[in-house]
């Protein structure tokens, strides 16, 4: 069994209830290699508030290399192709060594996210997902960090409700949709960790 983590808001809520039912349990972030400086920072405290270390799963492909064979600036002619080199393979293969992933999606969070499950099979990687949080509401997450004490990114109170990396994610106006501020301009609202289920 493994969480896996982004470091948003319900992440960071998961991520201290698991600690409280066991602390025999392995858990993940995505280092894409674009995330900012206060997400490395959020990590930081996290670790040190539980006591344990975060499993860092990346890609072997710096971004030196990247720009060299997929042309500089990649997320900006094809995002999808970016998140996949950075964060989907990554994904599956840290995902290969295990049957059970934990994660902190919320059926309010996007369209794709809103047909997801308590439990599903997720068959791109062959794994059994679990969402704890799946109907949390955005107060209760919140409600949640603030009445424990929780540390989360400071970002947040600076117009960013979702954060990923620092060249695709920009603050939001008042009464826009969380996800608006990723991938500013496109359709674009997931990196490709959750994907819709077939019918």
């Amino acid at each position: 069994v493994v969480m896996g983590t982004g470091f948003g808001p319900p992440g960071i809520v998961l991520l201290d209830i698991l600690f409280q039912v066991t602390r025999e349990i392995s858990v993940f972030y995505i280092d894409t290699g674009f995330l900012f400086d206060q997400t490395y920072n959020l990590k930081d405290k996290l670790e040190k508030r539980y006591g344990f270390e975060f499993i860092k799963v990346n890609t072997d492909i710096t971004p030196e290399v990247q720009d060299k064979e997929y042309g500089t600036n990649l997320w900006e002619k094809d995002a999808d192709a970016c998140c996949n080199l950075r964060k989907v393979i990554p994904l599956k293969q840290a995902l290969s060594n295990y049957d059970v992933w934990i994660t902190g999606i919320r059926r309010k969070q996007t369209k794709v996210r809103e047909y997801a499950d308590l439990v599903e099979f997720e068959p791109r990687f062959e794994i059994i997902k679990i969402n704890p949080l799946i109907n949390w509401t955005h107060d209760e997450v919140w409600d949640y960090i603030k009445t424990n004490h929780l540390p989360y990114n400071p970002l947040h109170d600076r117009s960013y409700p979702s954060i990923g990396c620092k060249q695709c994610t920009s603050p939001v106006s008042s009464g826009d949709d969380d996800r608006s501020g990723r991938w500013k301009g496109s359709q674009k609202t997931e990196c490709g960790l959750h994907q819709k289920k077939q019918s």
